[in-house]
């Protein structure tokens, strides 16, 4: 958590950023979904992985959900660093808003890509939270939600969607 640890080290490994990724700094692409700034919002990351991963690690294994956990935090910090960098770019020539400021943090795509697959693998269970979800995540780009980034989020649907179009495929 940002506020146990150092601040400087938490922004320099656990938080993803432009910066960051620009310096070299690859592994905050994973890290950044092992830290959260709130408690409140680390609970519900945690309550959505007991809940839906559970179910996912009984059909597929610990090492599937594992791997998709991962999966979903790299899709998450990539869909954050490419909402960033249109951020940046669309502000260009406005000093105050083109600032590096974007922390990308949580374990949000990463929570999502475990419970939309299981949404997707099981629609009649859970196909209106999905659907909540996904239009919530893009609420929250629309209002420019500062606390809790919603293209992290969907980078980790998109994980979720890839994951179950294989599934589907049989290539898992």
């Amino acid at each position: 958590m940002v506020k146990i640890a150092d601040t400087s080290f938490m922004v320099k490994n656990f938080i993803n950023t432009l910066y960051n990724v620009r310096t070299g700094r690859l592994h905050t692409l994973i890290t950044s979904a092992f830290s959260h700034v709130g408690t409140d919002h680390f609970i519900h990351n945690m309550i959505g992985l007991c809940v839906f991963g559970a179910h996912i690690e009984r059909i597929f294994g610990p090492q599937f959900l594992l791997g998709l956990y991962l999966a979903g935090a790299l899709g998450g910090s990539v869909f954050f660093l490419l909402h960033a960098t249109y951020l940046a770019v669309s502000s260009m020539g406005r000093r105050e808003e083109n600032k590096d400021t974007k922390l990308g943090l949580g374990a949000g795509g990463a929570v999502h890509a475990i419970i939309l697959l299981d949404i997707f693998l099981f629609p009649t269970r859970g196909l209106f939270l999905g659907i909540f979800l996904i239009g919530k995540d893009i609420w929250r780009i629309i209002l420019g939600d500062e606390q809790i980034s919603g293209a992290t989020q969907l980078g980790g649907a998109a994980v979720a969607a890839l994951a179950w179009s294989q599934l589907r495929k049989g290539r898992f």
